[in-house]
């Protein structure tokens, strides 16, 4: 091996695990919010930064690439604190702890939050993800119509004087900003962008992720918009997503959060096009759930809720429904070894 030349992946060393680990995501991977806005005191905000993130999903997904099976993972929940998870990851022998912190609108959505969080942060300390906090924070004007200023886009004042959400000019703008680091400086410090099926914006996972922040609840910018579409076929597709959410919502409230819902319906309300995407992107994750609720039970029936638990958890962790998917029926698979093991 030259000396530029990366290791292979996956790898059972730690010490090229530890390479490849700290490698940026592709520039479609990262994702980007709105940190803290300015002037502190006063109620019309001027200026935004944001930060570039990755979400749990990709993590796993890294972990994955570089090591196959070469990582375990325990969550310790914290009694009577389900919005905080300490977490415990295990690294081709190397072991870190961190805790994460979640928020939602149920104990679920809240313990799931933390979880994803917990994971994230701990991850870092094995270089998942470190080069985001070495990466310069952007900065974005806040006007009322949004305009272009200075030759960037500019975040819409809402009504309440905050920021107005990211949308698809701010975050062209961002990712470019950003294969310009990686050109400058990230490339040097961290290696070449490590692209290993990173979800992108319009696949069923990005639109199960929400690849842009919503705003607050009731507040929206005041740029206008084009009207919804009325006709009789727009109105069938919402009606199919309405019923399509619902029975997603009676297998796993959690898998899809409200907010995320009805953004994908506002951003794809003038378009028969972008309303089907959403009827298919949730009917899609609607069946893949009721395939997990069925195995996840059958694995409780197999070996119990409190050894079935860390294992579902795990399988939550990897990169898609169908990876999830897989994962179950593979620990149901080697449950029924073990009791046929056992009869012998």
């Amino acid at each position: 091996m030259t000396a530029n030349a990366l290791p292979p992946i996956p790898t059972a060393q730690i010490e090229e695990a530890l390479i490849h680990l700290r490698r940026p995501f592709t520039p479609g991977a990262v994702r980007w919010k709105v940190q803290v806005t300015g002037p502190k005191e006063a109620k019309e905000k001027t200026w935004a930064t944001v930060v570039g993130y990755i979400d749990a999903r990709l993590v796993a997904e890294r972990l994955n690439a570089v090591l196959a099976g070469g990582w375990s993972e325990e969550e310790i929940p914290l009694e009577g604190k389900p919005n905080l998870m300490r977490y415990r990851l295990e690294v081709l022998g190397q072991t870190h702890t961190d805790v994460g912190e979640g928020q939602g609108h149920s104990e679920g959505m809240k313990a799931k939050a933390a979880d994803s969080d917990a994971l994230k942060r701990v991850a870092v300390r094995f270089g998942v993800g470190a080069y985001l906090y070495a990466m310069p924070p952007f900065n974005l004007y806040i006007t009322p119509s949004g305009e272009v200023k200075d030759d960037k886009p500019t975040l819409a004042r809402m009504k309440s004087g905050k920021a107005g959400y990211l949308k698809k000019p701010h975050e062209r703008w961002l990712r470019e900003e950003y294969e310009r680091w990686l050109e400058s400086e990230g490339k040097r410090i961290f290696g070449e962008p490590l692209d290993h099926g990173d979800a992108r914006t319009g696949s069923v996972g990005g639109l199960a992720e929400g690849l842009i922040s919503a705003p607050e609840e009731d507040e929206a910018p005041d740029e206008a918009q084009p009207e919804p579409l009325t006709d009789a076929k727009a109105t069938k597709l919402r009606k199919g997503i309405i019923v399509a959410n619902e029975e997603l919502t009676q297998v796993n409230p959690d898998r899809l959060p409200r907010g995320r819902y009805e953004k994908m319906l506002r951003d794809a309300a003038h378009s028969h096009e972008e309303l089907a995407k959403v009827l298919n992107a949730i009917d899609d994750l609607r069946h893949s759930e009721e395939i997990l609720d069925a195995e996840r039970k059958e694995l409780i029936s197999l070996i119990g809720s409190k050894a079935a638990k860390p294992l579902i958890d795990s399988a939550e962790r990897r990169g898609s429904q169908q990876e999830r998917i897989e994962a179950v029926e593979k620990a149901i698979a080697e449950a029924k070894e073990g009791e046929g093991g056992s009869d012998d």
